[in-house]
């Protein structure tokens, strides 16, 4: 009895067996099936999405979709990836959305502008929001361009991910320094104390030409013409003034402590070019030269063919000239060319600059100018 009461079950199990699996194939080939399947999905996916659940209903409109393609599921998923701030995932579905609404009805989707301006914002919101504060407030920031300045603490901007360096100032601080690492999807804040200096002084620097780099201890601190106090710490500093093609200014200052130390910088040009006093010396020493040959060829020529004639007489007196003629002439000469020599205080036309105190900067020519 027993024997026959298996067979009797497991006959029943075989049965019922080929008479589901039909079944079960024919209900997913049921378009109107999947479309409940889809629906029961989706309606998931907006609970989750309520819930704030949004990779969990991402999961769910995506199987919707597989099951039943239709623009709203791609529309919820570009929604999820926004509030989740996956900027590119974002715009890809956002755009997504678009495309297939118009495949699927023939015309833009009604709502096409405002997914145009959610693309926008997650675009946007792939750059990462930057606050940089400091205490006390108003310091110069510099961000990456150590050259550049951005803005004043309390600062705000959007940037890429990246490393980047900082730089705060502020008269009667420390110069303040830091590497900032800001990372995808993560907005950074920063609130930084500025020290200030024990004893302070301030440092003026004037140039006598237009655009040298002005260094303080290394650091480029800007550009002449620069008319702005220099705050540092009271005690000695190196000050550096240099521009291509000129001399290097370069001066150690000693800064007091509630004093301001002014710099006089001047730099002349490497390789000045000539002026007039060089080509006039050089002219003039050849033609001394030349009167001087000519005074011996003179000379000689009276002496080889009108000794004990009468115009003897007259060439050498030719040639008494000529001997002085040419040694003023190669004197002047020698005399231009030293001082040509000496005038190495030269610089470019348009590079003068002439500081007046107590007025802005004035461009003039107070020196002897190259070409």
């Amino acid at each position: 009895m027993s024997s026959s009461f298996t067979r009797f079950v497991l006959a029943l199990v075989v049965l019922c067996g080929a008479l589901t699996i039909p079944g079960a194939a024919w209900a997913q080939d049921d378009p109107e099936a999947k479309k409940r399947e889809a629906a029961a999905h989706y309606h998931e996916g907006r609970r989750l999405f309520d819930k704030e659940l949004y990779t969990a209903a991402i999961e769910r409109f995506q199987r919707a979709h597989e099951l039943f393609p239709a623009p709203a599921n791609i529309y919820n998923i570009a929604k999820s990836y926004e509030r989740l701030g996956a900027s590119n995932l974002c715009v890809e579905s956002y755009q997504s959305y678009l495309k297939l609404h118009e495949e699927t009805h023939g015309r833009p989707a009604p709502d096409a502008i405002d997914v145009r301006n959610a693309i926008e914002k997650c675009r946007l919101g792939a750059r990462i929001p930057l606050s940089i504060e400091s205490d006390p407030p108003g310091a110069t920031v510099y961000l990456q361009e150590m050259d550049k300045v951005v803005g004043q603490t309390p600062y705000l901007t959007n940037t890429d991910p990246g490393t980047y360096r900082l730089r705060l100032t502020l008269d009667g601080y420390q110069p303040f320094e830091r590497t900032l690492q800001v990372r995808p999807g993560e907005p950074l804040k920063v609130v930084f104390k500025l020290e200030k200096f024990s004893a302070i002084g301030q440092l003026m620097v004037n140039a006598n030409v237009v655009g040298a780099a002005i260094y303080v201890d290394g650091k480029n601190v800007g550009l002449t013409p620069f008319s702005d106090a220099i705050t540092l710490s009271a005690g000695a500093h190196q000050v550096t003034v240099q521009k291509d093609d000129y001399s290097t200014y370069t001066n150690r200052v000693e800064i007091a402590a509630n004093e301001t130390t002014t710099v006089d910088a001047t730099v002349f040009l490497t390789n000045p070019p000539k002026t007039w006093k060089g080509y006039t010396g050089y002219t003039t020493l050849t033609v001394g030269l030349g009167s001087v040959a000519a005074g011996y060829f003179l000379g000689a020529k009276a002496d080889t063919y009108f000794r004990g004639s009468p115009d003897f007489d007259d060439y050498a007196g030719y040639q008494k000239l000529a001997y002085g003629a040419g040694a003023g002439l190669a004197f002047t000469g020698i005399l231009l060319a030293i001082f040509e020599s000496l005038d190495d205080q030269a610089i470019k036309e348009g590079d003068a600059l002439t500081y007046h105190p107590g007025a802005p900067w004035d461009r003039r020519f107070s020196l002897r100018e190259g070409p």
